[in-house]
């Protein structure tokens, strides 16, 4: 059990290093790292499960690798959540600001505002006034508000990937043990 508490650990300390060695390629490439190129930490996250569970196939029950997994999960995302506060969190860096001004952009040009409108004239409400109200309520929300909310969004997806990787492989690449033989035809 410590051996697999260790592997994992360290699993999850080459998973969450190379998740910040990635996001800080991104920001110095000028990428915004908070983006649409963000969706290539699920390459990471598979690359290193993968080479998690290839260097212990068939050698693990599905318990033993979804353990593993799980611990390695953990500890990319501890390790994702608290260099994003620290990073993202400094006020002279700019990428929070620039992300969260390109997100009420899209809000305020989106082509879906008229059909929001429309079901809102529907429902008895005035559909631009609640739409103006919703821009604003985005506007006034904090720089740490919008860090929590990012982080937090980060965290739960970083879990159920891990944890639906992590089951796919425990799962391929658990060793085989029947409990009885198989029938004969």
């Amino acid at each position: 059990m410590k051996q697999l508490l260790k592997i994992g650990a360290i699993t999850g300390l080459i998973g969450g290093s190379l998740f910040i060695l990635f996001m800080l390629i991104l920001f110095w490439a000028g990428k915004n790292p908070l983006g649409d190129a963000k969706s290539g930490e699920f390459f990471v996250v598979l690359v290193v499960f993968a080479g998690l569970y290839f260097l212990y196939r068939f050698q693990l029950t599905f318990r033993q690798g979804f353990f593993m997994g799980s611990v390695a999960t953990l500890v990319i995302v501890v390790m994702s959540a608290l260099f994003m506060y620290v990073f993202f969190g400094n006020k002279s860096n700019q990428s929070l600001d620039k992300h969260t001004k390109k997100l009420i952009h899209m809000v305020e040009n989106s082509p879906n505002n008229k059909q929001r409108i429309e079901t809102a004239n529907k429902q008895g409400k005035n559909g631009k006034e609640e739409l103006d109200k919703f821009i604003a309520t985005l506007k006034a929300t904090s720089r740490s508000e919008w860090l929590n909310r990012i982080v937090f969004q980060d965290i739960k997806a970083k879990i159920s990937l891990g944890l639906i990787i992590s089951l796919l492989l425990s799962l391929v690449l658990r060793k085989y043990r029947p409990k009885e033989a198989a029938p004969a035809k």
